[in-house]
């Protein structure tokens, strides 16, 4: 009877050191996935790090390109207001 209690309890003794490597196996699988989606979204956002400061720049170019249009404009409208000006008064260039 001894005997066969201690047959038991190898096998519920096996039974369990093979849950606990199968449950190891699985945490490491699953630690190694995270591990790699970690990853991967870390070089998600340095790219979109990247783009958003590329945005920026093309938008700061863009807003100086806009401030000298804007300065030339402003340069063509006083020319055409003075020559119109001096018709109106009678001047002539």
């Amino acid at each position: 009877r001894f005997a066969a209690n201690q047959e038991k309890a190898d096998e519920r003794l096996t039974r369990l050191e093979n849950i606990v490597a199968n449950s190891y196996v699985d945490m490491r699988d699953r630690y190694n996935a995270l591990v790699g989606a970690q990853l991967k979204s870390e070089e998600k956002i340095a790219a979109l790090a990247e783009a958003q400061h590329q945005a920026a720049e093309a938008q700061r170019r863009a807003a100086e390109a806009q401030a000298n249009t804007d300065e030339r404009l402003n340069t063509l409208i006083n020319v055409v207001e003075r020559h119109i000006s001096d018709q109106a008064n009678g001047k002539r260039q």
